[in-house]
Order: structure tokens, then C-alpha cells, then sequence
């Protein structure tokens, strides 16, 4: 039910249908692995945790970290040695996303609800003054 994007729009122009496209079966990898999902929320006029985990309903006492986001992307833009080829493709195509994301969007930051079992949003406002961008979630331990 979750891989449904909030109010997705069938224009292969818009931003979301970009992100939708670049992120179709891409994983997050920490210990555990999740998929990455486009999400649209509607006008805003910035990127917000409160708006975020409202709109998730995670619970807003959560710690909240806010890390860089080039070094966020880097980790999993660069290969290493002894990657498959499937995690080299898979560094090729976070590498477009974060692109796309860089094009798409204006105040482009990312969000880290929770310590062990966090949600991570990436997240940034469109064209249409939309709040959009992608979210997953990791095991941090």
C-alpha cells in the first residue's frame, strides 16, 4: 500500500513521475534493505519536519538529524571495490537520482526521524511549489 505515491500525477513531465521512474525497484541499503518511495505533499513553502512526519505519522518526539546532503548520496554513489554489477548499477542510478533531485527541487535536505529504526526522507520543494521527494527507511545500529 505504501508504494503508491501521494497524489501522483500521470504528466511523465512532472517531477514526481521522474522520481518515480528512477527509483522502481532501487534499494536502501543498511541492515536492513527497503525500497524508496516518491512522494508529493502538496503545495508548501519549504521542506519541514513537522510537515513530514505529520504526513508519515511518525511520532514528532523522534530525534531528527539533518546530515549533508551530497555526503548522504556520496556513500552510495561510490563504488568499492568488489561491488556486483548490480551494486554498480545500482551506485549509477543514485547517482541520477540525486541529479534529478538536485535539478527538480529547491532547498533540497534530508531527514532522519528516530535513532535505530529511522525514516529517512529526502525532500525538497518543485516547480509547482509541491513538497517532493523520496523516503525510506533504515536500521542503524
Amino acid at each position: 500500500s505504501e508504494k503508491k505515491s501521494k497524489n501522483f500525477s500521470s504528466d511523465d513531465t512532472s517531477p514526481i513521475a521522474n522520481l518515480t521512474d528512477l527509483t522502481d525497484g532501487l534499494i536502501y541499503i543498511s541492515e536492513t534493505d527497503a525500497d524508496i518511495i516518491p512522494f508529493d505533499l502538496g503545495e508548501a513553502s519549504g521542506p519541514s519536519a513537522e510537515i513530514l512526519a505529520k504526513a508519515a505519522g511518525i511520532d514528532p518526539t523522534l530525534s531528527i538529524e539533518k546530515p549533508d546532503t551530497y555526503q548522504f548520496f556520496q556513500r552510495l554513489m561510490t563504488p568499492r571495490d568488489g561491488y556486483s554489477a548490480e551494486r554498480l548499477r545500482a551506485c549509477q542510478r543514485y547517482e541520477a537520482l540525486y541529479k534529478a533531485l538536485n535539478d527538480e527541487v529547491r532547498d533540497l535536505t534530508v531527514f532522519k526521524f528516530g535513532d535505530i529504526r529511522v525514516e529517512i526522507f529526502i525532500a525538497g520543494i518543485d516547480r509547482n511549489g509541491h513538497l517532493i521527494g523520496v523516503r525510506t527507511r533504515a536500521v542503524e545500529t
